[in-house]
């Protein structure tokens, strides 16, 4: 018996867990998960994706078992509700639904029950559905997906039900800081969609925001401004450094520089600054519908963030209906999805 239960583990094949409700009664979440592995395995060729229901069932101060019939039948039916959305995409790589059963009282401990699991089988990636809302009821990312992305070190990509499924893969949009938390991300970044045969869309906004005192020094003294170009200038190299990087990689890069000098006094020569109305957040947004992009960032930022999700990434996961790559800075190996 050991030795067909060792062979069954050395023959799985799975690179990437999709954290799913299959009873989840919002068909349209599930689509939307399902149609992004699609287009994610479709270069591959052994690429195993094993669907996961996390059970949390416990009765808190008491032991708790749950019976193996109630987990043998909740698989049985969750399969059966996934059937119909993975009939509609027609993808081989699949395995039957795991039932993973975390006796947990708080949705850390149900996270670190599901990092547990995929950390046991050498899972690269994880997918993960939010249920997510636009317009006046702006869409809040749910506590458990939230959780994952500022827990887990492995990448995450975070699905609104509202994408239109339009995405190939063709364009990655990488925002950054150009911080050591970002460009450790941006090395997996490259690997991914060098598998992917990808173009990395490099995006920087570089601004000040400056109090009305500080406008007024500027207009009175050169100096600063001549500070603000030359800052400027570096970060222009800089993005042009990742760039040449990406493509001596042999991955197709571009670069897409924007800044802004905010807090200018009204009638200021303001033409060696590009105008920028948009918030950082909304730029990238903006960008991810332009070029039809996956935006894939950093989890965490360089201002200090060790534990906790980056404004700028946490604001981008609220507002995108694009599909989102966080990347945890720890995750150091190379992010390549096997062939």
């Amino acid at each position: 018996m050991k030795n067909n239960l060792a062979s069954s583990e050395t023959k799985r094949r799975v690179n990437i867990i999709w954290a799913v409700d299959p009873f989840d009664h919002q068909k349209t979440l599930l689509e939307s998960a399902a149609s992004l592995i699609q287009g994610l395995t479709q270069e591959t060729r052994d690429e195993g994706v094993e669907p996961v229901y996390i059970l949390n069932v416990q009765v808190p101060s008491a032991p708790f078992l749950i019976p193996p019939s109630l987990v043998t039948d909740l698989q049985v039916l969750g399969q059966k509700a996934l059937a119909p959305v993975l009939k509609k995409i027609g993808n081989p790589h699949f395995l039957p639904l795991k039932v993973l059963h975390c006796p947990a009282l708080t949705t850390k401990g149900r996270i670190d029950g599901l990092l547990h699991y995929a950390k046991k089988w050498g899972i690269q990636t994880l997918v993960v559905g939010t249920h997510a809302r636009k317009g006046i009821k702006r869409w809040v990312l749910g506590s458990f997906a939230e959780s994952l992305v500022t827990h887990s070190d492995l990448p995450v990509f975070l699905i609104n039900p509202s994408w239109n499924h339009r995405l190939n893969f063709k364009n990655f949009l990488f925002p950054t800081d150009f911080s050591r938390q970002s460009e450790e991300a941006f090395s997996k970044v490259i690997d991914l969609a060098k598998t992917l045969k990808s173009r990395i869309i490099i995006y920087h906004k570089f601004q000040y925001e400056l109090t009305p005192e500080l406008g007024s020094i500027i207009e009175a003294y050169p100096t600063f401004e001549k500070a603000f170009q030359e800052e400027r200038v570096e970060k222009l190299k800089k993005i042009q450094e990742w760039t040449t990087r990406a493509r001596g990689q042999g991955v197709s890069a571009k670069p897409l520089f924007s800044s802004r000098l905010e807090g200018r006094q009204p009638g200021s020569d303001s033409k060696r600054a590009i105008k920028n109305e948009n918030s950082i957040e909304d730029e990238i947004i903006l960008y991810a519908d332009h070029y039809n992009a996956v935006i894939a960032m950093a989890s965490q930022s360089g201002s200090g963030s060790a534990s906790i999700l980056g404004s700028t990434a946490r604001k981008v996961i609220r507002s995108s209906v694009h599909p989102v790559l966080m990347i945890h800075p720890k995750n150091r190996g190379s992010y390549k999805i096997k062939h």
